[in-house]
């Protein structure tokens, strides 16, 4: 089936506004450019909308606190009508078996619903952060050597997951019983590039960084806010392409007290926590970004009460990114499409060129610092085909 996209303006990471067409075949996109011939295609005319390639989620969890799988399928399904093709799943966070869960993920590879890279669960230590928050109720695959922390990356490797996870425990959700070693995180590494897995790690703590930039790590998977970056790590981070996810939320001082305030605190202090947090994690994505680093766009997503209104293109981390970090307009669209498409291991995905599947967005004028546009769409075509619009 071929279609021919006329008349739009592209916009991408090396596209501003560019009047061209867009032929698409078979799912990919065939050709860009402008007075594409249309023969043997249906016409679409964008009528000089603003056309550009389908946003991704460098960190969200799709299997949420102990639901069954079927209650994903409207998730994926609206994040897709919504404007976004792809996202990296950074760990289960319940004890459902790893195994169903890959099954249940293949059976969701459709047009239509959201394309998922897993990392399948965290690998940790006993106590660690895989622990999760609930007595009891381990998230992660608890391993106690490096040889066992290795095992478990071809463990999860021969089970079907994209990538590995590790967490290092700062204490958030409950206290610090263990941690990994820097052995740890090195068989963890190794193992996992050895097979060709991506690697990424829950960080918070800048200590917490040096030693899993040290010893291997592919990416930090939030943003450390207990103190300020050292300029080593990033230029380490730098040299070694290591990106950053933002993961910066959108607690203002006006937001309600969170619904999963840790013991420690209450929910008022839980609140001027998450505010100090921020403006540390602001400060540190700006030094990063403004020293060469590679940022991705991740909202650590959990769940949704209502998937169509909460399942959308993050527009507050971008807008943060945009107004309070400092990026470019045309950097914070790449951390948002290309960056985070190579976060999830999709390298044809985040542009708009020939042999890249056809995940586009379309919207009327131009985007504006604030990027309300990308909550009102007027066209989402999903592997070349037309969801909405």
């Amino acid at each position: 089936m071929k279609i021919l996209l006329k008349n739009a303006l592209l916009l991408d990471a090396a596209h501003e506004y560019e009047p061209a067409d867009i032929l698409v075949e078979d799912g990919r996109i065939a050709a860009v450019g402008p007075d594409l011939p249309a023969e043997g295609a249906e016409i679409l005319d964008m009528g000089g909308r603003t056309l550009m390639p389908a946003f991704l989620d460098a960190h969200v969890h799709t299997k949420p606190f102990m639901g069954p799988f079927s209650d994903e399928e409207p998730i994926l399904r609206a994040f897709v009508y919504n404007g976004l093709s792809g996202a990296k799943d950074l760990g289960i966070l319940d004890t459902a078996p790893l195994e169903g869960y890959l099954e249940w993920l293949r059976t969701q590879d459709e047009p239509g619903k959201l394309r998922v890279a897993t990392a399948g669960r965290y690998i940790d230590v006993p106590g660690g952060y895989g622990a999760g928050p609930i007595p009891g109720q381990v998230w992660g695959i608890e391993i106690n050597t490096p040889a066992e922390a290795a095992e478990m990356v071809r463990y999860q490797f021969r089970a079907g997951v994209n990538g590995i996870k590790i967490g290092m425990n700062d204490g958030g959700m409950s206290p610090i019983i263990g941690k990994l070693s820097g052995e740890h995180i090195r068989a963890i590494t190794d193992a996992a590039h050895a097979l060709g897995l991506w690697t990424t790690a829950h960080v918070y703590a800048v200590d917490d960084l040096r030693l899993l930039v040290d010893n291997g790590i592919g990416e930090a998977a939030h943003t450390p806010h207990d103190r300020i970056i050292d300029d080593d790590i990033i230029k380490t981070m730098v040299a070694r392409r290591i990106p950053m996810t933002t993961t910066i939320g959108n607690v203002t001082e006006d937001s309600p007290p969170s619904p999963h305030c840790p013991p420690q605190y209450t929910p008022e202090e839980f609140r001027a926590k998450q505010l100090r947090d921020k403006a540390v994690t602001i400060e540190n994505l700006k030094k990063f970004y403004q020293m060469g680093g590679t940022v991705n766009v991740g909202t650590d997503f959990m769940r949704a009460e209502d998937p169509m209104r909460e399942a959308v293109i993050p527009v507050g981390e971008l807008r943060q990114l945009r107004q309070d970090v400092g990026m470019s307009m045309a950097d914070v669209i790449r951390a948002g499409t290309v960056n985070a498409a190579a976060s999830c291991g999709f390298a044809d995905e985040g542009s708009i060129r020939p042999g890249n599947r056809a995940n586009l967005i379309a919207f009327d004028g131009r985007l504006s610092d604030d990027f309300s546009q990308l909550l009102d769409l007027r066209f989402v075509m999903n592997r070349g085909i037309v969801i909405r619009g």
